[in-house]
């Protein structure tokens, strides 16, 4: 009784802060720690050898290249080898702005807003990249406002550039992720989504609406704010797959093996399309609510269904596995569920288009990844009030 008062305590604060992220359980706690520990392993080896590295260069400033070599490895999952490049270019935008500035301009109190303009925008113009003009500009700043570094070439500036190439070292030769490690987490993380997406829909649906409560809350409705948390992940796992691309492309120790994380790619990749059609369905159903349509049982039960068998479909192929006797089955009775009178209102109508086309995009994506005897497209058309539903 008092995990359970725990646990949805947790979900209401988390709720009340606009962002379920909080882990409210214990697999929560277990999927991060796995997820995260590696990243940060990396990060602290990094630090220490930039640290180490900049006091035999730069000794005045060595304090500064942990925090580049942070910056350049990337946090989490998001990473890019190009990041690094990204930035020793933002920097040396904001070393050459800083000098230039501060031998014109001389020593005065607006010249640190000044210079964090003209290198942001002198970075935006010649690189245009978001890191890339940050960086820049943070650099100029500092390297104006805190004593110590002067010249054209600053201290404080190769320590940067020290860190940034350590990282480098780092993720390329010293202690290349894993991509099928990555990708199995960010998979996990992906179905997970979807299944949240799915019952935030289906708990809005069940709830009676309230227009002047919907309003006030706007785009932080429990709905929209879910298939948001479902697009950040969608994007995420993008960025995971195309970094264990170029990890696998670049690291002397994965090129041995080049096949790592070729499955869960592909899986990724076909599973993209699928699931945005997951936020789509949780979008319309919010606009189900704000048009005042009353949810057939049939429909809610049809979106709680398709939310957790994308889940169980995503972690099982995730993990190499044939789908269980009992996935296949709900898999297979699934559309079964949309199946009965014809809708009237055609934000619902189109919510069952939706969950047919993703059903069959399952489909495809559990015959191309698994050997389960699943029927074809015909078996998610239905014709209602003249209109074809479905896969045509």
């Amino acid at each position: 009784m008092g995990a359970h008062l725990w646990q949805r305590g947790l979900e209401r604060l988390a709720d009340a802060l606009g962002r379920s992220r909080w882990p409210t359980r214990r697999d929560d706690l277990a999927q991060r720690f796995a997820a995260w520990r590696w990243p940060a392993f990396q990060m602290s080896v990094a630090a220490a050898l930039a640290y180490f590295a900049a006091t035999v260069v730069a000794e005045r400033s060595a304090s500064y290249a942990p925090i580049t070599a942070v910056a350049a490895i990337g946090f989490g999952r998001e990473r890019r080898i190009e990041r690094g490049g990204l930035l020793i270019a933002g920097l040396a935008v904001g070393v050459v702005v800083a000098e230039a500035t501060s031998a014109w301009l001389g020593g005065v109190w607006w010249q640190v807003g000044l210079v964090l303009g003209v290198s942001a925008l002198i970075a935006g113009i010649v690189l245009d990249a978001e890191l890339a003009v940050a960086y820049a500009a943070i650099n100029a700043a500092v390297l104006i406002a805190v004593p110590g570094s002067e010249g054209w070439v600053p201290e404080r500036a190769i320590a940067a550039a020290v860190g940034v190439l350590v990282a480098i070292a780092v993720v390329l030769l010293l202690m290349p992720p894993s991509p099928d490690r990555q990708l199995r987490f960010s998979l996990q993380r992906l179905g997970t989504a979807a299944s949240a997406a799915a019952v935030a829909a289906v708990e809005a649906l069940e709830e009676p609406f309230d227009a002047d409560r919907s309003f006030a809350e706007g785009d932080d409705r429990a709905t929209i704010a879910a298939a948001r948390r479902l697009d950040d992940e969608i994007e995420r796992n993008h960025s995971t797959a195309d970094h264990a691309r170029q990890i696998t492309r670049w690291s002397p120790i994965r090129r041995l093996r080049p096949r790592d994380g070729a499955y869960l790619r592909d899986l990724a990749h076909d599973l993209r399309p699928t699931l945005r059609t997951m936020s789509t369905i949780v979008r319309l159903s919010d606009r189900m609510l704000l048009h005042g349509v009353h949810a057939d049982p049939r429909t809610i039960s049809a979106i709680n269904a398709v939310g957790e068998i994308t889940e169980a479909v995503v972690d099982q192929l995730g993990d190499r596995r044939d789908l269980d006797a009992e996935t296949r089955r709900q898999l297979q009775a699934a559309v079964d569920r949309l199946d009965g009178t014809p809708l009237e209102h055609a934000s619902e109508l189109a919510v069952h288009e939706e969950l047919r086309g993703m059903l069959a995009d399952l489909h495809d994506v559990v015959r191309h990844h698994g050997s389960c005897d699943l029927p074809g497209p015909e078996h998610f058309a239905a014709e209602q009030g003249g209109i074809r539903l479905g896969p045509t």
